[in-house]
């Protein structure tokens, strides 16, 4: 963030992981198995919001923000059927992308 800092730069919008112990490789493990698992991504999350308020804070001139895709995309997960969302548990059986299910 120092490098683009020093470019010129003052507004800074991060986004945190979105929910990647809810991936469909993660379900089928099971929560005891999931890596990253919800912990780890709390950890990660967090470590991003401190670091940005530190920045912000040594930097007075700067605005950072930081975008809780985490937060949004568990509500979504969770009503997706408001979404139009039929499955949030496996891959998509029409896509021809077979590497991802390994």
């Amino acid at each position: 963030m120092e490098t683009i800092y020093k470019l010129g730069y003052k507004k800074f919008l991060f986004m945190n992981l979105p929910p990647l112990d809810r991936t469909p490789g993660n379900f089928a493990k099971g929560p005891a198995a999931a890596l990253p698992n919800t912990t780890m991504v709390g950890w990660w999350d967090q470590a991003l919001a401190n670091h940005s308020a530190a920045f912000a804070k040594e930097h007075k001139d700067v605005k950072s923000m930081i975008f809780d895709a985490n937060t949004f995309l568990n509500k979504v997960m969770d009503n997706h059927d408001s979404y139009g969302i039929k499955n949030v548990t496996g891959y998509c059986k029409s896509c021809p992308q077979w590497y991802l299910a390994q």
